[in-house]
C-alpha cells in the first residue's frame, strides 16, 4: 500500500461545543497519534489517550476521528499529529530468488538514517507544538545572538548590561537598597532629603532660601508674587511697565488686540505686515457679547478708503488696516449687533453700501436686528440670513428711506444704481440682488396707522432671487412696477388681523397712459398671502408661472368702506400659468381676470388644479366666485384645467362665475364649477 499524502497533522479551533475532530492521514495504531491543545494563555497540554480522548480509524487507510471527553473551549486550538517510533519492526527471510534479508537491510538502514535526523532535529530550537506561537529553549542558553536593531528583536545580555550601565551612570545612586519617595500629594512643593537612617524623605525648604522662592514662584499663584503695583511709574522696558500698559484701558493694544474698530482706527500701524486681532466691531465693554471681530493686517493706503468694517483708515499715516479674511462679509463686521436693543440703521447702511461697491452679499447673524428706516438691497449684492425663525429684522419707527427723489416707509427696499422709474436703461433696475433667510416685522405695531407702507418695495427688479422670507404687516406686502426674470420662492406676506390692502402687487399704471407692461418671466413658487384685501394683483405681466401659491383669509379691510376683495386679480395677463394654487377663507372673488384698453398683446391665462372651495366666506356684496371680463375687444383666452371652483350655495352673496365680452374664450377641462353667467358674446365651453 502506498502513502498518498504528505499530511501528517490536522489543527482545529474550538467553538465550545465540538468534541469530534477528524484526522486525514493513515496510522497503524491509535498510539501513533499525539494530541495537544493550547489555551488562550498559550499553555500547551499533551492529552492522554483513552483518558482525555479516544481514537477511531486506526489501521485503516483514510484516517479517522479523535473524540474528546469534553468540548474544546472557544478559541482554544487542538493539534492532531502522527508520531511513529523510529523503528523497523518487520523481519523478512530469504525465500527462493527473493532475497528478503537484503531488502530488510535497506529498510533497516533507512530507519537508522531517520533516527539520526530525529536526533539532530531534537537539538534544534523549536516550538512545542505547531499550534503554539512561541519557541521553547528547554532551559538552554542561546548564544552568538546579534545585538537588536528593530523594536521586536531579542535583546542580548551585553546589550542590556551596556544600556543599564549607561543609564545608571547618569543617576544619583547609593550603595545599598533605599526606600522610594512618597506620592505626589505628599511631596508637592517640597524638596528631597535623608533622615538619620539614610532613608529618603521630603521636607519643606528653609523659609527665604533660594529653593523656597523657586518653589513658591512655580506654584499656580506664583505670578501674584512679582510685586506689581499699578500706582508706580516703572521705567520703560521693565516687566512692571509692560504689565501696567496691559492693565490700562487700551491694554488690548499692548498685546496686539483691540476691543473694537474705533480703538483700532486710533492706532496707526507701525509697519506693513503688522497683524492684530480686534475682538469686536462695536462692543463698548469687554463684558459685551462680541460680534464682527477678526484679524487685520497693515497695508499701504494707496487708493483704499474707509468702509467701516473691512478697511479701517487711521487719522494719520500712509498705512491702513484691512481684514485678513474678507471672503464672506457679514453685517456684524460693520457694527450690527443683534439682540442689543439699539438702532443698527447706520451700521446696516455701511454694510449694504460695502456690498454694493464690492458686488457681494452679506451674511446676517441670528437674533433680532433693530433698525429705524429701512434695509436697502442694492444691485449685485444682498443679504443672506440664517433662516426665517433665526434672523429677524425689526423696524422700530415709520421713518422713511430716501430713494432718489422719493421717501418710502418700507421694511426692505431693492434699489437700482440709478433711480429712474420710467427709464429703460439697465442701471435703472436693481439687478442680480439676493434677499433670503430672514423675517421682517414692525416693532410694537398696533394697526394700519403705524404699519409700514411696504414690506418689500421693489419698483424695478430684475434677475434677482427673493426666497425663504417672511414679511409681517406691511400695508402692501410686495410692491413692484417693472419686475422681470426673478425667482420668488417660499416667501410669506402676512397682514394684520383687521386686514391690509395687497399682499403681492406688480402693476405699473400711469394716469396719462394707463397700464404699461410690468415685467416678464418671473417664477413664483410658494408665495403665500394671508390677511389682505387682495392676495395677488398682477397687471400687464408676461409669461410668468405661479406654482403652489396661496391666498388665505382674504377680505375687505375691517374699519373701512371697502366692499370687494379677491384672492387673485389679473389685468391683461399675457401668458400667465397657475399651477396647483389655491385660496382659503376668501370673502370675495377667488379669481378676477380683466382686460383694459392698454393691451399690447392678446391675453391668456391657464389655471391648473386650482382649489377655491375651502372655507368660503360670504362676501359683503353680491359677488361671483370668479369674474372674467374682456372690455378691450382683443382676444382673451382662459383655461381651467382640473380643480374646484364650486360656490357654497349657503352663502347668499356668493354666486357662480361670471364671463363677459366679445373675443372671450373660456374652456374648462374636468373642472368642478357651477354653470357660469355668460354675457356680451363670450364663448364658454366645457371639455
Amino acid at each position: 500500500m502506498t502513502v498518498s499524502t504528505e499530511v501528517n497533522e490536522n489543527t482545529y479551533t474550538g467553538n465550545g461545543t465540538t468534541t469530534v475532530f477528524p484526522y486525514q492521514f493513515r496510522i497503524f495504531s491509535k498510539s501513533d497519534l499525539v494530541v495537544q491543545v493550547i489555551d488562550l494563555n498559550e499553555n500547551v497540554t499533551t492529552l492522554t489517550l483513552d483518558t482525555d480522548y479516544t481514537v477511531s480509524g486506526a489501521g485503516g487507510y483514510r484516517g479517522g476521528s479523535v473524540t474528546l471527553m469534553a468540548p474544546l473551549a472557544i478559541d482554544w486550538r487542538i493539534s492532531i499529529v502522527r508520531e511513529l517510533e523510529i523503528t523497523q519492526d518487520t523481519d523478512l527471510r530469504n525465500q527462493g530468488k527473493f532475497f528478503a534479508e537484503t531488502h530488510e537491510d535497506v529498510f533497516d538502514r533507512l530507519t537508522m538514517l531517520i533516527q539520526q535526523v530525529s536526533r539532530l532535529f531534537g537539538l534544534a530550537l523549536r516550538k512545542p507544538s505547531s499550534i503554539a506561537n512561541w519557541y521553547d529553549a528547554l532551559n538552554n542558553y542561546i548564544r552568538n545572538v546579534k545585538d537588536p536593531r528593530d523594536p521586536q528583536d531579542a535583546a542580548t545580555k551585553n546589550y542590556v548590561d551596556t544600556l543599564a550601565g549607561n543609564n545608571l551612570n547618569r543617576t544619583l545612586r547609593v550603595p545599598e537598597p533605599i526606600n522610594e519617595l512618597p506620592g505626589v500629594e505628599d511631596r508637592r512643593n517640597k524638596m528631597p532629603a535623608f533622615d538619620n537612617s539614610g532613608n529618603a524623605i521630603v521636607v519643606l525648604p528653609p523659609s527665604g532660601s533660594a529653593s523656597d522662592v523657586l518653589i513658591e514662584m512655580a506654584k499656580p499663584t506664583g505670578a501674584g508674587l512679582s510685586g506689581f503695583n499699578p500706582a508706580i511709574n516703572y521705567p520703560d522696558g521693565t516687566v512692571g511697565e509692560t504689565l501696567k500698559s496691559i492693565k490700562s484701558t487700551d491694554g488690548f493694544n499692548a498685546v496686539g488686540r483691540f476691543l473694537n474698530l474705533n480703538e483700532l482706527r486710533a492706532f496707526p500701524p507701525e509697519s506693513v505686515g503688522d497683524v492684530v486681532y480686534v475682538v469686536s466691531a462695536a462692543s463698548l465693554s469687554i463684558e459685551d457679547i462680541h460680534y464682527g471681530g477678526g484679524y487685520f493686517q497693515a497695508v499701504r493706503k494707496q487708493s483704499l478708503v474707509e468702509d467701516g468694517g473691512v478697511t479701517i483708515v487711521p487719522p494719520s499715516g500712509s498705512l491702513v488696516w484691512v481684514r485678513v479674511d474678507r471672503e464672506s462679509p457679514c453685517l456684524t463686521w460693520f457694527g450690527v449687533r443683534p439682540n442689543s436693543n439699539i438702532d443698527n440703521q447706520n451700521e446696516i447702511n455701511k454694510a449694504t453700501l460695502y456690498g454694493k461697491n464690492n458686488h457681494t452679499s452679506l451674511l446676517a447673524p441670528s437674533g433680532v436686528i433693530q433698525y429705524s428706516t429701512g434695509v436697502p438691497i442694492y444691485s449685485r449684492s444682498g443679504i443672506v440670513g440664517k433662516g426665517k425663525d433665526k434672523t429677524i429684522f425689526e423696524k422700530t419707527t415709520n421713518n422713511k428711506f430716501i430713494v432718489g427723489t422719493t421717501s418710502l416707509d418700507a421694511m426692505a427696499l431693492t434699489i437700482p444704481d440709478v433711480y429712474d422709474p420710467d427709464g429703460t436703461g439697465g442701471d435703472s433696475f436693481c439687478i442680480l440682488a439676493v434677499l433670503s433667510g430672514a423675517t421682517f416685522r414692525r416693532k410694537n405695531i398696533t394697526d394700519r396707522s403705524n404699519a409700514p407702507a411696504y414690506s418689500l418695495w421693489s419698483q424695478k427688479l430684475a434677475v434677482s432671487t427673493i426666497k425663504d422670507l417672511r414679511f409681517e404687516c406691511g400695508n402692501f406686502g410686495f410692491w413692484g412696477e417693472n419686475v422681470w426674470s426673478n425667482i420668488f420662492e417660499s416667501v410669506q406676506f402676512l397682514g394684520l388681523g383687521i386686514g391690509q390692502y395687497a399682499g403681492f402687487q406688480i402693476s405699473k399704471y400711469r394716469t396719462a397712459t394707463g397700464y404699461a407692461l410690468s415685467g416678464t418671466s418671473n417664477v413664483m413658487n410658494m408665495v403665500q398671502i394671508a390677511n389682505y384685501q387682495f392676495g395677488f394683483i398682477v397687471d400687464n405681466m408676461q409669461y410668468t408661472t405661479m406654482t403652489c401659491c396661496t391666498a388665505d383669509s382674504i377680505f375687505p379691510m375691517i374699519g373701512t368702506d371697502e366692499k370687494i376683495a379677491a384672492a387673485y386679480a389679473f389685468y391683461n395677463p399675457f401668458g400667465i400659468t397657475m399651477n396647483s394654487c389655491g385660496a382659503e377663507g376668501v370673502r370675495g372673488n377667488q379669481i378676477i381676470v380683466r382686460t383694459a384698453n392698454y393691451m399690447d398683446f392678446d391675453a391668456s391665462i391657464t389655471v391648473n388644479s386650482f382649489i377655491g372651495c375651502i372655507e368660503q366666506q360670504n362676501p359683503l356684496i353680491s359677488t361671483p366666485i370668479f369674474r372674467i371680463e374682456n372690455t378691450a375687444g382683443r382676444f382673451l383666452s382662459v383655461i381651467f384645467n382640473g380643480g374646484n371652483l364650486i360656490a357654497n350655495s349657503s352663502l347668499t352673496n356668493l354666486s357662480a362665475g361670471f364671463i363677459s365680452g366679445a373675443n372671450t374664450y373660456v374652456r374648462t377641462i374636468i373642472t368642478r364649477l357651477d354653470p357660469p353667467t355668460i354675457s356680451g358674446g363670450a364663448d364658454y365651453k366645457t371639455l
